[in-house]
Formats: C-alpha cells, sequence, structure tokens
C-alpha cells in the first residue's frame, strides 16, 4: 500500500510540474533588445488562446550595461502591443501601450517616475522616440527611424 501511494504522489507531482513548465516555456513570451546603453527584457505572461482584449503582465527588465545596475518594472496591460523609445537626452525611457497605459523611467537611477496628473504625463509623452515595438501579432521589431510613440488603440 505504501508503494502505490508513493508511485500515486509521485505521477501527481510530475503532472503539476508539467504544467508550471508549459505555462512558463510555452504560454510566456520573452523579448530581449539593446536601447542605447541600456539591455531590456521582457517577460510577457499572457493567455495565449484568449482573444486581443486579453490581459498581460510584462515584467520588464532594465540592465545599464556601463554601471552594472538594473531594476524589474510589473507592467499590465491590455493586448500585446508596446512600445520602447528614449528621450532626448537618453535620460529617461518610454514604455508605452498605446492608448492604454504609459511608464516613464528615469534611467539616471533606474527608477520609475510617478505621475500625479494625467496631462503632465500625456504632454511628457511628445519628447520621446519610439526605437523597439513589439505588435499585436507579437513579434518584435527594432525600428530603422524613430518615430513618435502612438497613443491610438489599435
Amino acid at each position: 500500500m505504501n508503494k502505490k501511494l508513493k508511485i500515486l504522489l509521485s505521477i501527481f507531482l510530475i503532472i503539476i510540474l508539467g504544467i508550471f513548465i508549459y505555462e512558463e516555456y510555452f504560454l510566456t513570451k520573452r523579448y530581449e533588445f539593446k536601447i542605447d546603453n541600456y539591455q531590456i527584457n521582457v517577460k510577457a505572461d499572457e493567455c495565449e488562446t484568449c482573444y486581443l482584449d486579453w490581459t498581460i503582465n510584462n515584467y520588464i527588465k532594465i540592465s545599464d550595461l556601463t554601471n552594472k545596475t538594473k531594476t524589474t518594472i510589473e507592467f499590465y496591460t491590455e493586448g500585446p502591443r508596446l512600445e520602447f523609445g528614449l528621450n532626448a537626452d537618453k535620460t529617461e525611457l518610454i514604455i508605452n501601450c498605446p492608448g492604454f497605459d504609459t511608464k516613464i523611467v528615469d534611467l539616471t537611477n533606474l527608477k520609475e517616475i510617478e505621475f500625479v496628473d494625467y496631462n503632465e504625463m500625456q504632454s511628457k509623452i511628445s519628447d520621446f522616440e519610439i526605437m523597439v515595438t513589439i505588435n499585436r501579432k507579437k513579434e518584435l521589431f527594432e525600428l530603422e527611424h524613430p518615430q513618435p510613440p502612438s497613443i491610438k488603440w489599435e
């Protein structure tokens, strides 16, 4: 009886482990790219079987290659589309989900800039140029020519 219980528990643990591995490595998209002196890794934990209005938890790791510092930012979006870019001084990074949410990161100390006023944030968006995008088909594109951030949900 004891041997049968061990076999059943082992099978159960293998099934649970298999589910975790499947979710982590097959249902989660990963993107990696560089902007200026910063390495950016995006882990998009999403529902692959949902329609285009699904929720995605993005875990964005930003590494400063010159100072060897890094930070991780959690970014909740509706849909896979993301834009990444820098301001003209290259001191701030924009992470934009067009029409849904935007985060701006101060690259000198790798901290997210908090805005109290929505209009202040919207006026600041025009200071940035987008260099990398992830489109709705979950494909990463590094743009040849920088473009302004999109504010329209597509």
